[in-house]
């Protein structure tokens, strides 16, 4: 999918109201929605918890502390995260945003410069969007191997067969009906152990 195509969810967490809806009305329709806002650092928690945003723009320069610890603590999450950082504040809180993945720019920031932030977050979600795929995959695939493992052993166990012929037996059964390894595989264990599974 082009990056153009795709539609970004974003949570802006903006303690002044005015700043709030100026970020807010920069952010097209066409290319972010919804985009969603809230002033309390500890509602946006709570909304964090709920949904999943693409992208969370942090901006409490009254609470920067709490900010950062918000986006640091969030960043475990799957969402990419933007702290906008007062200019004298954005030395001393880059390293401690860097080390967390989360992404800082300093502040006042041109129109222009907050469209290029928000560029490259979408390009982040993107490839973030391929890793979670990646490792999603890699997820069922372990999943897959841990339960032909069981039915294996349930099969060696049950019917004394040696591990190449309960393997084949688990190759054949799936042939034979049609379903995948791992699907004989559940038949397996759901016939000779579930509870011990």
């Amino acid at each position: 999918m082009d990056l153009r195509e795709r539609i970004y969810s974003v949570l802006i967490v903006c303690s002044n109201e005015s700043y709030r809806l100026s970020l807010r009305s920069l952010l097209s329709s066409s290319e972010y929605g919804p985009v969603d806002a809230e002033s309390s650092l500890s509602n946006a928690r709570r909304i964090l918890l709920e949904k999943d945003y693409d992208i969370v723009i942090v901006d409490h320069p009254d609470a920067l502390g709490d900010a950062i610890g918000f986006a640091c603590d969030e960043s475990d999450g799957n969402s990419t995260i933007l702290v906008l950082v007062p200019a004298s504040e954005y030395d001393d809180s880059f390293s401690r945003l860097m080390e967390n993945g989360v992404f800082a720019v300093s502040k006042p920031l041109s129109r222009t410069s907050f469209l290029r932030c928000m560029d490259m977050m979408r390009t982040v979600r993107i490839r973030l969007g391929r890793a979670e795929r990646i490792t999603e995959s890699l997820e069922e695939k372990m999943a897959e191997l841990r339960a032909v493992s069981r039915a294996k052993l349930l099969l060696m166990e049950k019917t004394g067969l040696g591990e190449e012929a309960a393997h084949r037996h688990l190759e054949k059964l799936a042939m034979n009906n049609g379903l995948s390894k791992i699907e004989v595989a559940r038949l397996v264990i759901d016939k000779f152990g579930r509870k011990n599974f």
